[in-house]
C-alpha cells in the first residue's frame, strides 16, 4: 500500500492524473479487502482519488468520491471535524469547474463555518475559502455579496498582520482589482494608494513589492479611469517614473522582475505617450536583462518572440465598434458572422497592410474593424536587441447574424 501511495504522489507531481487515479483506486481496493480496515483511511483514500479525478477533469467522479469521503468522516467523527475541510474544498473546486456556483457557494460556506468553529473567527485558514467564495458570488452576479466577502478577506489579513506588514499586500491588491473590475475606480485607487504607503513605510522606497500597485495606478490614471485631484490625468507619469526608478536601483529584484518592470513602463509609454523611442529604450532594457540569463529564454520568447497587443479596446474606440465588442463578448458565435483580418506589425509596433480575410456581407462592419485594427499598439518583436517587423498576424471578432440589426440601431 505504501508503494501505491508513492506511485500516486509521483504521478500527481508529474501531471499524469489517470495513473494517479489508478493508484488511488488500487489503494482503496487493497484497503477494503482487509478484514479490519480503518474507515478513516478509506475516506482519505477517496479524497486522494477525488483530487486525481478533479485534476484530470473528471469532475462528476471527483464530486461523488469527495461526497462519499465527507459522509464517512462525519459518521466516524462529527459533523464539525476539521478533517472535513479538505474534501469539502475539493468538492467546491470541482463544482466551480462545472459552473455549479450555487452548490459551490453552499460548500464553501460550510468550510468557513468549520474553520471558524475549529480555529476561531480570525484564523488565516479562512483566507482561501473566502477568496473562492467571493469569486463564486461574482460569477452568480451577486456583486454586493462578492465585494463584502472580499473585504472580509482583506480584513482577515489586516487583523493577522497589523501595521505595515507586507504579507497582506496580495489581499490589498486583490480587493483593489475587484473594485477596478466593478468600475469603482475611486475606491480601487484608494486601496492602491494604501498599498503603496504601506509598502514604502515597511520596506523603503525601493521595495519591489511596490511595482504591481504602481503600474496598476499609473494605468488607471493614464486611461483617465480614475482621477487624483485636479491633475489626475498627469499624475500617472509620477507613478511610472517611480516604478522605473525601482527597476534601476533596487537590489532585491530578480532579473525577471526587473525585466518585467522595464517592459511594463514601455507598455505604458507606448499606449499613452507619443514618445515611442522612450518606450523602446525600456523594451530594450528589459530584453537585455532577459537575454543575459539563459534560464530566462522562455520568458524572453513569451515577451518579445512576436508582437504583443497592448490594448484591444483603446480609449479612442468609436461607439459602433464598442457595440460590436459588447455583442461579441456576451453571445455565442456558433450561428453568427465572423470578421477576420490579416496584417503586419512594423518596428514601431503599428499594424499595417491590413486585409479582410472574412467579412460581413454589407462591408460596413469589416471596414469598421479595419479602422479599429489601425489603432492597435503593439509591443514589437525584438531580435538581437532590435525591433523587427512581423508578418501574418490575425485578429478576429464574432457575433450573431441577428445582431446586425441591433448593432445598426
Amino acid at each position: 500500500m505504501r508503494a501505491l501511495n508513492d506511485r500516486y504522489d509521483e504521478a500527481m507531481q508529474a501531471g499524469i492524473y489517470d495513473e494517479a487515479a489508478a493508484a488511488a483506486a488500487g489503494y482503496i481496493s487493497t484497503l477494503l479487502n482487509q478484514p479490519d480496515y480503518n474507515r478513516r483511511d478509506w475516506a482519505e483514500g477517496l479524497v486522494r482519488l477525488g483530487h486525481a479525478q478533479r485534476s484530470g477533469t473528471d469532475y462528476d467522479a471527483a464530486i461523488q468520491n469527495y461526497e462519499q469521503a465527507i459522509s464517512i468522516m462525519q459518521s466516524e467523527t462529527d459533523r464539525l471535524h476539521e478533517s472535513l475541510v479538505e474534501p469539502m474544498l475539493g468538492a467546491s473546486e470541482a463544482l466551480i469547474e462545472q459552473d455549479r456556483f450555487i452548490d459551490a457557494s453552499d460548500m464553501l460556506e460550510g468550510v468557513l463555518h468549520l474553520q471558524q468553529v475549529n480555529h476561531g473567527l480570525h484564523d488565516l485558514s479562512q483566507a482561501e475559502p473566502l477568496q473562492r467564495l467571493s469569486d463564486v458570488y461574482l460569477a452568480l452576479g451577486n456583486v454586493d455579496r462578492a465585494l463584502s466577502i472580499q473585504r472580509a478577506h482583506t480584513a482577515l489579513y489586516e487583523r493577522n498582520y497589523p501595521g505595515d506588514d507586507v504579507r497582506k499586500l496580495d489581499a490589498f491588491l486583490t480587493e483593489a482589482g475587484l473594485l477596478d473590475d466593478l468600475g469603482l475606480r475611486v475606491d480601487s485607487h484608494t486601496v492602491y494608494r494604501r498599498t503603496i504607503n504601506m509598502v514604502e513605510r515597511a520596506e523603503g522606497h525601493r521595495a519591489p513589492e511596490l511595482l504591481p500597485a504602481l503600474m496598476l495606478i499609473a494605468d488607471l490614471l493614464a486611461s483617465n479611469q480614475i482621477a487624483d485631484g485636479y491633475n489626475g490625468r498627469d499624475l500617472w507619469r509620477r507613478y511610472m517614473q517611480k516604478a522605473e526608478w525601482i527597476a534601476d536601483t533596487s537590489e532585491d529584484l530578480t532579473p525577471l522582475e526587473r525585466a518585467d518592470a522595464y517592459i511594463a513602463v514601455g507598455d505604458l509609454m507606448s499606449q499613452y505617450t507619443i514618445d515611442r523611442s522612450g518606450a523602446f529604450r525600456r523594451y530594450i532594457q528589459g530584453w537585455q536583462v532577459l537575454a543575459e540569463d539563459p534560464m530566462l529564454d522562455s520568458a524572453l520568447g513569451e515577451r518579445f518572440g512576436e508582437p504583443v497587443l497592448l490594448q484591444e479596446i483603446p480609449r479612442n474606440t468609436v461607439p459602433d465598434m464598442r457595440s460590436l465588442f459588447r455583442h461579441a463578448s456576451t453571445r455565442e458565435p456558433s450561428n453568427g458572422s465572423r470578421i477576420v483580418v490579416r496584417f503586419d506589425v512594423n518596428i514601431k509596433g503599428e499594424a499595417e497592410n491590413i486585409q479582410v480575410i472574412e467579412g460581413d456581407p454589407t462591408g460596413y462592419w469589416s471596414e469598421l474593424v479595419v479602422d479599429h485594427v489601425e489603432k492597435f499598439v503593439f509591443r514589437p518583436k525584438i531580435v538581437n536587441g532590435e525591433p523587427v517587423p512581423h508578418e501574418g498576424m490575425h485578429w478576429d471578432i464574432s457575433y450573431l447574424v441577428d445582431d446586425e440589426d441591433d448593432l445598426a440601431g
